[in-house]
C-alpha cells in the first residue's frame, strides 16, 4: 500500500493542466563528502569515487558505505544529507516554466536521508521522495519519515504533514512535535514526538539549528538539555551494539508552515509537552500538540509575550576573530537585554561547557540598567580553543536563550605573490639557472619530493632541485634559461600548505619567466697605471651569465700592435659566480702597455655557448694611459 505524505493536498495531488510545459534537465553538486561514498551515473554500472564539487543530475544513483555521508545542493533553496549506509537514486531532477521552484523526485532504495527546503514550494513545483512502499510530498516543512519492516513512521518538527492512503483520501494530520506511526494497512494514531526516533546525524543537525537560533525566535533550555542527552545516549549506543534503526528513513527541513497549508489537526494529545519555539495549542481553538483532547481548527496558536520581558536580541553581529591564534583578540557580542539578566554562558559546540565568568568572558556597559545594551566580552585565549567557530548560549532568566555563533575569519589559501616577482626580476631570477617564487604566505611542501611538484614548461631543461625559505620557494634548474626568453614554472595543486593555517593551494600556479640582463663589462674603459705606480695590475668585471670566456683579442688603435693576451701570464680569472668573473692583468701587461708608443687599446672579449659555439655577445673595453 502506497502513502502519500503532503503540505498542500491540492499542490501535491492535483497537476495544473499546464504542467505539461517542457521541462528541462537541470543539475546539481555535492557540497561535502566523508567517509566512503560512491556514484553510478545515468544508465551506467561503474561506481565512480564521489567528491565535492562534482556535478548531479538526473538519474544518478549515490550509495554510501557505513562510515559515508554526501552533502547535496540540488537548487539554491534545497539541501540533501545523505546518512550512512544509504541507496539514494535522483529519478526526477528539472525545471519547468510553470515550476519556479522545479520538480524534483528522490527514490530511497534504503538508509536515510536529510533535506532542507529553505522556502515553501509554488505553483507547479514539487519535491517528492520515494520508497518501495511510501511517496512523500513536501511542499517547504520539516519532518522526519521512517521505514521499518512496512511500517511508515512520520515525526513533525515545523509545519503540517497531511497523510492519504492509495485512495489518496486524507487519513491523518501530524501537527508540529508530534509523531505518527502507521502499520501495513495504513492504520495509526497520532502521538507526541520522541527523540528517539531520530538517528543520530539528525539530532546532531537539529542540535545545530538550534544553537544557531534556526528552529523558531527563541529555544527553551530544557528542551535543548534533553536533545543534548539523547545525542549522547544515541552516541553511546553506537558505540556500542548497533540500533534498531529505520532501514528507509527520510528526514526533511525547510521553510514550514504557510497560508497554503491545509486547514485542520491532529486530535488533541493529554500530556504533549511544550515545545521551544512550537507554541502550544490554544484552548479555545482546540487541536494540535498543546494538550487540548477536545479536536478543534488546528494545532498551535501564539504565545503572548511576557508582558514583563520580550526575549533579548544581538544588536548587531559579532565581528569574526583572526585565523591565526597568535593574532587573535577578544570578541564583543552586544546584546540587548530587553529586560532580562544574564545567567551564564554555555558553549554549544564541541560538547556542552560552562564558560567561567571573569577568566572565559566578562561583561561591561551594564550599569545597572536591565533594559539596557549589555556587552559580553569573549576573552581572546579563550578563543584559541575554539577552532574555526564557536557556537554559544546565552542563557537569561524569564526562560529566554540567545544563541550566537562566532567564526573566524577564513585562513588565507597560499597563492603565489604575482606583484612582488614582477616587481623586482633581478631579484627573483638572480641567475639563469635560479628562479626564486614569493608567496603570499610563509608555506611548505605537502610531498616528500618537491621536485616532482615544480615543472618546467617550454623549457628545454627540467628542474634540479627544490626549497623553501619563509615564504619563498627556490627552484634551481639543470641547465640556463636563454636571454630574454619567455620560460613558465608551475607549482601543482595540493602540493604546498600554509605553514600555519594548514591551508592548501588549492590550483596550479604557473609563473612567468624571463631572464632580463645581458653580458656586459663594468666599464667601457680601463686606465693604465702609470710606470712607477705602486700596483701596476687592473682589474675588470665581465657579467657574462654563465656564458664562457673566449680567446681575448688586444689591438692599438693606431695599429701599431695586434695580440692575444695570454691566460696565466698577461691576466687570470680571480673570481668567479653565476654571473660574471673577474680578470686581473698583470704588472707585466701594463707595463708592456705603457711602452708602446699607442696611447689607446681596445681590447675583445668573446664569449662561447656552453656548447663550446661562439654566442652572438662581443664585449669590448679600451685600455687608456695615463695623461701625462
Amino acid at each position: 500500500m502506497k502513502v502519500l505524505l503532503s503540505v498542500l493536498l491540492v499542490a501535491i495531488m492535483i497537476m495544473p493542466a499546464s504542467a505539461s510545459a517542457k521541462d528541462t534537465v537541470k543539475a546539481g553538486k555535492i557540497t561535502a563528502v566523508s567517509g566512503k561514498a560512491e556514484i553510478k551515473k545515468s544508465g551506467g554500472e561503474k561506481k565512480f569515487g564521489a567528491f565535492k564539487g562534482m556535478a548531479v543530475s538526473q538519474g544518478d544513483v549515490l550509495l554510501t558505505g557505513k562510515d559515508g555521508q554526501v552533502d547535496l545542493d540540488l537548487d539554491s533553496d534545497k539541501e540533501v544529507v545523505i546518512g550512512p549506509g544509504t541507496t539514494l537514486k535522483i529519478s526526477q531532477l528539472v525545471q519547468s516554466v510553470n515550476a519556479a521552484e522545479g520538480k524534483t523526485s528522490l527514490s530511497l532504495g534504503g538508509g536515510q536521508i536529510m533535506i532542507k527546503i529553505k522556502k515553501k514550494l509554488k505553483g507547479d513545483s514539487r519535491f517528492e521522495v520515494q520508497t518501495p512502499t511510501a511517496i512523500m510530498g513536501v511542499m517547504g516543512t520539516e519532518f522526519i519519515v521512517g521505514y521499518e519492516h512496512q511500517n511508515t513512521y512520520i515525526g513533525v518538527l515545523e509545519g503540517k504533514v497531511s497523510v492519504a492512503g492509495g485512495d489518496r483520501i486524507v487519513s491523518h494530520y501530524v501537527s508540529p512535535q508530534e509523531q505518527l506511526k502507521l502499520d501495513q494497512s495504513g492504520k495509526g494514531q497520532v502521538e507526541k514526538l520522541s527523540l528517539a526516533e531520530l538517528p543520530l546525524f539528525a539530532l546532531e543537525k537539529y542540535r545545530r539549528e538550534l544553537s544557531a537560533g534556526e528552529s523558531g525566535p527563541s529555544v527553551d533550555l530544557a528542551w535543548i538539555q534533553q536533545v543534548d542527552k539523547q545525542i549522547e545516549l544515541a552516541r553511546s549506543k553506537s558505540k556500542g551494539e548497533p540500533t534498531a534503526q529505520a532501514e528507509k528513513m527520510a528526514i526533511f527541513e525547510g521553510a514550514g508552515s504557510s497560508s497554503g497549508e491545509v486547514s485542520g489537526g491532529s486530535s488533541g494529545n493529554p500530556g504533549s509537552p511544550s515545545i521551544p519555539g512550537q507554541p502550544p495549542g490554544n484552548p479555545n481553538n482546540g487541536g494540535g500538540s498543546g494538550g487540548n483532547p477536545n479536536p478543534g481548527n488546528g494545532g498551535g496558536g501564539t504565545i503572548p509575550p511576557d508582558p514583563v520581558t520580550q526575549p533579548p536580541s544581538l544588536i548587531e553581529q559579532p565581528k569574526k576573530y583572526d585565523w591565526d591564534p597568535d593574532r587573535i583578540v577578544d570578541v564583543e557580542i552586544k546584546v540587548n537585554l530587553a529586560r532580562n539578566k544574564l545567567l551564564g554562558i554555555l558553549r554549544t559546540s564541541g560538547g556542552n561547557e560552562e564558560l567561567k565568568s571573569g577568566e572565559d568572558y566578562e561583561i561591561k556597559d551594564v550599569n545597572g540598567n536591565a533594559s539596557a545594551a549589555m556587552t559580553v566580552v569573549i576573552k581572546k585565549e579563550y578563543l584559541k580553543s575554539a577552532g574555526k567557530s564557536l557556537n554559544l548560549s546565552l542563557k537569561f532568566d524569564h526562560g529566554h536563550v540567545l544563541a550566537v555563533s562566532l567564526k573566524a575569519e577564513a585562513a588565507p589559501v597560499p597563492k603565489v605573490d604575482m606583484a612582488e616577482f614582477n616587481s623586482n626580476p633581478d631579484k627573483y631570477i638572480p641567475d639563469r639557472q635560479t628562479v626564486i617564487i614569493p608567496y603570499t604566505e610563509p608555506v611548505a611542501f605537502i610531498s616528500a619530493d618537491p621536485v616532482e611538484q615544480v615543472k618546467a614548461i617550454d623549457f628545454s631543461g627540467h628542474v634540479q632541485g627544490v626549497s623553501i625559505t619563509g615564504n619563498q620557494v627556490t627552484v634551481h634548474l639543470n641547465s640556463r634559461l636563454g636571454f630574454g626568453e619567455v620560460n613558465t614554472l608551475m607549482i601543482k595543486a595540493n602540493s604546498i600548505k600554509h605553514i600555519k593555517a594548514d591551508t592548501i593551494q588549492d590550483q596550479d600556479e604557473q609563473v612567468q619567466v624571463r631572464f632580463t640582463r645581458e653580458p656586459h663589462v663594468d666599464t667601457d674603459t680601463l686606465l693604465i697605471p702609470a710606470a712607477g705606480a705602486q700596483d701596476q695590475t687592473v682589474t675588470l668585471d665581465v657579467y657574462n651569465y654563465g656564458l664562457n670566456l673566449g680567446d681575448l683579442k688586444l689591438e692599438a688603435l693606431d695599429g701599431s700592435l695586434s695580440m692575444p693576451p695570454s691566460p696565466g701570464y698577461d691576466y687570470t680569472i680571480i673570481n668567479t659566480n653565476p654571473n660574471f668573473i673577474s680578470l686581473k692583468f698583470s704588472a707585466i701587461f701594463t707595463a708592456m702597455l705603457n711602452n708602446r708608443t699607442a696611447q689607446q687599446f681596445l681590447l675583445t672579449i668573446p664569449l662561447k655557448n656552453e656548447d663550446g659555439s661562439l654566442s652572438s655577445y662581443e664585449l669590448k673595453v679600451t685600455f687608456k694611459k695615463p695623461t701625462p
